[in-house]
């Protein structure tokens, strides 16, 4: 991994799977939620993990429930939703009319789109 001063990858604690699939979350969120809290607790005891960020879109919405059961079993940990962190950013992006450079990353060229009259 770089240790770069700004590629900071090298700051994951840990990658941790509760070994179900998110299809699943609907019949058994309960103890889906359980095994997210436990597998968050294992992450900030065994790998020293400071923040818990959720792993996909597929769990956007749990985030309070997971800081909830971390706080019942005395972790003050920060829960991450994916989805509605990168929502927020790109809604301050627009709000910011903050767009990427034009010279670093120009229009395609115009290309025949075949097929269509």
């Amino acid at each position: 991994m770089c240790r770069s001063r700004y590629q900071r990858a090298w700051k994951l604690a840990s990658a941790r799977s509760v070994g179900q699939p998110v299809v699943h979350l609907e019949k058994a969120r309960e103890q889906f939620v359980d095994r997210m809290v436990q597998k968050a607790i294992e992450a900030v005891e065994e790998d020293g993990a400071h923040v818990t960020v959720l792993g996909c879109t597929g769990l956007a919405g749990l985030d309070e429930q997971v800081k909830t059961g971390l706080l019942r079993r005395g972790y003050d940990v920060p829960v991450i939703d994916p989805a509605a962190t990168a929502l927020k950013v790109a809604e301050a992006l627009v709000d910011a009319k903050l767009t990427h450079s034009k010279r670093t990353y120009p229009q395609p060229p115009q290309k025949e789109v075949v097929g269509y009259p």
